[in-house]
């Protein structure tokens, strides 16, 4: 088939763009052609990197202004677009030409009006977590779960005094590390000042520790950002317990390689969040032997192991889809940082062989490919063959259901 793959530019630093860039040379190398609409990082005329053809948004970041030309111009087949559902115009699946795949996240529950209202135009609803497809198989949507990956081979434990100088960390301290975009709005899904509430009360009782923030200082698009030196002093941290990536690198983005080196740097990853529709940190970092702390909501029990689930706040958090969010409750944070930092040696072990060996045995991206996208397509390809349309099949489906919210 020829296949658009519209997101984030695989060459950039997103989980977004990662994904893209594991998925599409397999793809390739299953005889399928690829095309690539990166709606953002990318802007000038069209180019080849290999034999992907990248073609550049215009004015509009989503392509409804070129977009269905491209697809004209390339013969595409099918348009898999990896970004969030409810940025998308209603009409999207008319304007690009082309039967369409939407592979988008559900971080929140329920599944918002936002999303729903898109769903009958896709042929092929796509999730990346269990979380996000039950919520929209148990309201009658025929949804396609086809997991995050990561090459295992890549995210694994390195030497971890190799690993800190990188990061210029100190070798004797105990480091505790987030790995989240420092995005603006309000509430902030990340969670930073939960977290690092959290980590100032650990600290008072664990001078060892430090923590490593793998983050942006300032928002991309201009808007202001978690400010880390006022929460920091506000939260009477001493400076010199705190310690943020360099920022050059962050912009011009990490390999995998030198990710599984940030990850075997740490002792513990801090990664209870407000909601994930996947939640990649959290795998990464126990492909690489670290355990993880996290929250009991949305994607992230599943793919939970060697860590800690954190029990949020009873009272979720309304957030502007109109759906809810969990907040991290700080004193359960807390809780589990001193459980971990408590570990013996034999648990901390035990608990990272188990991490390693579910992280290999449900995402490793031989495995992913070989399990659910060799099959998606194959799907497709008979669909195609057979002149089926499956947008209307979910149109009918979701008109029938007067409470499909």
């Amino acid at each position: 088939m020829r296949i658009m793959w519209v997101g984030d530019a695989f060459w950039a630093t997103s989980g977004y763009s990662g994904q893209g860039r594991y998925i599409m040379p397999m793809l390739e190398a299953d005889g399928h052609t690829i095309g690539h609409f990166p709606f953002k990082n990318f802007g000038g005329g069209k180019i080849k990197l290999g034999n992907i053809t990248v073609f550049p948004p215009m004015n509009d970041m989503w392509g409804y202004d070129c977009l269905g030309a491209y697809n004209t111009n390339f013969r595409t087949d099918l348009t898999i677009a990896f970004l969030d559902a409810w940025v998308l115009p209603r009409d999207y699946r008319e304007m690009i030409g082309t039967r369409f795949g939407c592979y988008f996240p559900i971080d929140h529950e329920p599944v918002c009006k936002m999303i729903t209202d898109n769903i009958p135009q896709m042929d092929y609803v796509m999730q990346y977590s269990k979380f996000g497809h039950k919520q929209l198989i148990d309201r009658g949507v025929d949804s396609i779960y086809i997991p995050h990956c990561l090459p295992t081979k890549v995210y694994s434990k390195r030497d971890r005094i190799e690993s800190r100088k990188m990061l210029k960390l100190p070798q004797d301290a105990y480091v505790v590390g987030m790995v989240a975009a420092n995005l603006p709005g309000f509430p902030i899904r990340k969670a930073f000042p939960e977290n690092i509430t959290a980590f100032s009360q650990f600290v008072s009782n664990h001078k060892d520790a430090i923590l490593y923030l793998h983050t942006n200082l300032f928002s991309r698009n201009g808007l202001p950002a978690t400010n880390f030196e006022d929460l920091g002093r506000m939260l009477n941290i001493s400076p010199n317990k705190i310690f943020i990536a360099d920022q050059e690198r962050i912009l011009s983005g990490y390999s995998d390689e030198q990710m599984a080196s940030v990850y075997s740097a740490m002792d513990v990853l801090l990664a209870s969040s407000m909601g994930e529709g996947f939640g990649l940190p959290i795998v990464e970092a126990q492909a690489c032997g670290v355990p993880v702390i996290s929250t009991n909501c949305s994607a992230m029990p599943e793919v939970t192991c060697n860590g800690i689930i954190t029990e949020p706040i009873k009272q979720p958090a309304w957030i502007w889809l109109a759906t809810w969010h969990r907040t991290p409750d700080i004193q359960n944070v807390q809780n589990a940082l001193d459980d971990i930092y408590d570990w013996t040696e034999n648990e901390r072990k035990s608990n990272s062989e188990k991490g390693v060996e579910f992280v290999r045995s449900n995402y490793d991206i031989d495995f992913v490919y070989n399990s659910y996208w060799r099959p998606f397509m194959n799907m497709v390809q008979n669909d195609i063959d057979c002149g089926m349309v499956r947008a209307k099949l979910n149109r009918k489906t979701i008109d029938r259901r007067s409470n499909f919210i």
